[in-house]
């Protein structure tokens, strides 16, 4: 909250003066010249500054060697006819949950492309839009993982398998996570939230994106490391 993010200030300053190296992920809310690197969502607006680091999306867990291994600990989804169309689906920060009408009708779309649906529910989306996706999906090859299920988490083995990723724009994690594979992303647009449209306009206007309005036409993408190009500027800057 506000009363975190304003003690980070006397925190940094006070972790500078003992010569620590300080770099803070997302707009600390106060103090950021106190910071040696800011990494920062462009969909944060962020304003630019010596120690800015601009990035797509957030980063996160997905990288090439995490999804290479997924791969192979989910080859069992190889056997699922292609294309192979994760479904990602979360839901309202507050409220009911995603509507089942809107997780069925995803779920169509994701079988229209002819191949199967690998899908997974977030602890927002609702016990009912899962049971809507699952009805929608009868007699279409697919894989369902709900969340709060038993045994193993397929998330990572999905995205790893996906040849198409359909995704609800409310998680900025989830987006973020999807743009490491090669595969295209479309985006349900689920919120009105100002934040999340940002990030769905720079991800359109860097080629990382589609809205699924516009229709499920495959497209060439390169897959994003975000949390990699962090690193690197870290070591470019002499921070460790």
């Amino acid at each position: 909250g506000a009363l975190g993010r304003a003690a980070l200030a006397p925190v940094a300053r006070w972790l500078g003066r003992r010569g620590a190296r300080l770099v803070h992920m997302m707009r600390p809310g106060f103090g950021a010249a106190e910071f040696d690197l800011l990494v920062v969502g462009r969909h944060d607006s962020p304003r630019g500054a010596a120690n800015l680091f601009p990035i797509l999306g957030a980063c996160h867990r997905m990288s090439p060697a995490a999804l290479a291994a997924a791969r192979a600990e989910w080859a069992e989804l190889a056997a699922l006819p292609g294309p192979r169309v994760a479904l990602l689906l979360g839901g309202a920060v507050r409220g009911e949950g995603l509507d089942p009408g809107l997780a069925a009708d995803l779920a169509r779309q994701a079988a229209g492309m002819g191949g199967s649906v690998l899908v997974t529910t977030s602890r927002r989306s609702g016990a009912a839009a899962a049971a809507a996706v699952a009805a929608a999906l009868q007699g279409v090859p697919h894989a369902l993982h709900g969340w709060g299920s038993a045994g193993p988490n397929p998330y990572a083995g999905f995205l790893a398998w996906a040849d198409a990723v359909i995704a609800t724009g409310d998680s900025v994690s989830m987006l973020s996570e999807a743009l490491a594979t090669e595969a295209p992303l479309f985006i349900a647009e689920t919120t009105t939230a100002p934040r999340h449209r940002r990030l769905w306009q720079s991800l359109y206007e860097a080629g990382q994106a589609r809205p699924l309005s516009a229709g499920l036409a495959p497209f060439a993408r390169v897959p994003l490391d975000e949390a990699a190009r962090v690193a690197a500027e870290i070591k470019a800057r002499g921070l460790i």
